[in-house]
Parts: structure tokens; sequence; C-alpha cells
């Protein structure tokens, strides 16, 4: 229905409950999670004109001296002028009233874009604040719609990830979907070419391997970077990573270690140089394989294999 995966939520931006400093910290956040999102993003044309704080709009309130830091207002209307306009190339003209979580909302007209193209099929999500008071999965009732419909309000860096993991999930995304996104969905992984590719080298169908193949990626994404740099011991690591993140993962053996070749087989390229991959991830017990390393904050994911000889 657009070229955009995302909008800007209005109600993130009504500010009538806090003060300058929290409304501050509110802006901050936000352009930290313009910033993080790389998909494309566009707002409503009157965003504004809606009323922000007192007896501001939020023009007002951004391109004005003296309620808020001016240089902080000044990129934050920066950064919304940069957006372009979906109501511009819509071919719905912007609801106004709704219903989200039981509670009425009389300007709230991304949302209700969001609600549109989900009730016929689609996916929008809302960027907000935490001003808005909603974050994560939302019900929209729409005017004219009988049944309610979910929609994603994603107002912190951390929810973009959580999103994207979801909707792969919900969707069925495809192999080359799931590449594409890999970015977004598991920020402090890096990927060794043609991983994507490999979900025929484990045993099962695409369609029931992936929920698990994306947990454990989000689990090394969320989970590993700490893990390793608190635990130094790898019996702790593989404790830690069962509590915190639910997955069952260790290194090779001293079998494995003393066959050169083995060893070999688990180093994969990543932007010209090799790194062992020894770690691995268990999807079952005794079958299907994600190999990994952990440097610093990066987690390297090497392959996903039904298992290397030892």
């Amino acid at each position: 229905m657009f070229d955009i995966d995302f909008v800007i939520d209005e109600a993130g931006f009504q500010f009538s409950k806090l003060g300058p400093s929290d409304i501050e910290d509110a802006l901050t956040n936000f352009c930290l999670l313009l910033d993080a999102v790389e998909q494309p993003v566009a707002k409503w044309s009157a965003i504004w004109q809606i009323p922000s704080v007192g007896d501001q709009i939020l023009a007002d309130l951004l391109f004005s001296e003296g309620y808020i830091d001016r240089d902080l207002g000044l990129l934050v209307g920066a950064s919304l002028d940069r957006l372009p306009d979906w109501d511009e190339t819509a071919e719905v003209a912007p609801l106004m009233n709704l219903s989200c979580d039981g509670v009425d909302l009389s300007m709230a007209p991304s949302l209700a874009l969001c609600g549109l193209v989900r009730a016929n099929g689609g996916r929008l999500g809302a960027l907000s604040t935490p001003a808005s008071q909603r974050s994560g999965i939302v019900w929209l009732r729409l005017p004219e719609e009988a049944d309610p419909v979910d929609v994603d309000v994603i107002s912190a860096v951390a929810d973009i990830s959580v999103y994207w993991r979801r909707v792969a999930c919900d969707d069925k995304f495809t192999e080359s979907q799931v590449a594409s996104l890999a970015k977004s969905m598991f920020p402090n992984c890096v990927f060794a070419a043609g991983f994507f590719g490999q979900f025929d080298r484990l045993v099962g169908s695409y369609l029931n391997l992936l929920p698990d193949v994306l947990r454990h990626l989000a689990a090394l994404s969320d989970h590993a970077p700490e893990v390793w740099r608190i635990r130094s011991q790898n019996h702790e690591r593989i404790v830690e990573m069962a509590s915190r993140a639910k997955v069952e993962c260790s290194p090779e053996g001293p079998r494995t270690h003393r066959n050169v070749a083995a060893m070999n087989r688990r180093r994969f390229e990543f932007a010209g140089e090799h790194v062992l991959c020894e770690w691995h991830t268990k999807l079952e017990p005794h079958r299907n394989r994600i190999h990994f390393a952990v440097e610093g904050e990066r987690v390297y994911i090497g392959c996903m294999i039904e298992h290397f000889p030892t």
C-alpha cells in the first residue's frame, strides 16, 4: 500500500503531563530511535499543528526559544522535516478518531493509518516516545472496522529488533527477507556470507526451523557480548547463557581441538579476516547447530549446520 515501514505517532509529541526536562529526555530518545531505524519512515503533514504542551503546538515547542533546549528542538524539527508526508501519496483521507486499547483518541491519524494497513493484511509500525504511554502491541478499533487490529508502537531503540523478529515469524519471512533485515533484528551480530541460505543444511522444514533460528540469533545478539564480558570460563558462559538467554551452547571438545582439519572447518571469513567459530548453539541436543564467536561487542555468526564432523 505504501513504500514505507514506519510512521510517526503524533501522540508521542503530546507532552501535556511532562515538564521541560522530561520532554527533552523524550525528544533525545526519539532522535536515537529515528537514527537507529534503517527502513523508510513518514509523518503526517500536519504533525506540526498538534497540541503539544500548554497552549503550544508542536511547531512552537520545537522552534521557539524558552521552554526546551533550542538546539534539541531544532534537531528534532529538522529530523521530522526531512521525512516525507504519507498523506501526500496515501489513497485514504486521514482518520482522526479511533480507540486504542479501549481509550478513545481524537487526533491520531498515523495510528489510524497503521490500523487501516493492518486491516488490509499489511503492516506499518508507529514510532513514538514514552509520552504516548504506549509500547509494543496495541489494539486499535477504527470507526468503520468491525474487529480490532494489532499494531506495533515502538518507543525505544531496543524495540526495533523485537518488532522485526516477531514480524519475521508471524509473517513467515523468506530467507532473503530475513537476510535483508538481519542488521535490524540482530544489531550485535555479524554474519558470514550466505548464512541465511543455509537452512537446508539443518534437519527440518524452513518454516518449522525459522522461529528457533531467530530465537537463538536473538539470544546471541542480546546476551552473548555481556556474558563473555562478565564470565571468563567456558563452563560459566554455558550456565549464564542457559539462564539468561534460554539457549544451550558450548565450545568444541578436546577431540575436535586435536583435529586441525576439523577446526579449520569452523573458520569463517568476515570482511577478509578469518574467525574461528567453534562455539555453537544447539537447536536440538543432538543436531542443528549455529556456530559463532564473540569478540568484544560483536558476535560473529559463521554457519548453521546439522552437525560438523569431529
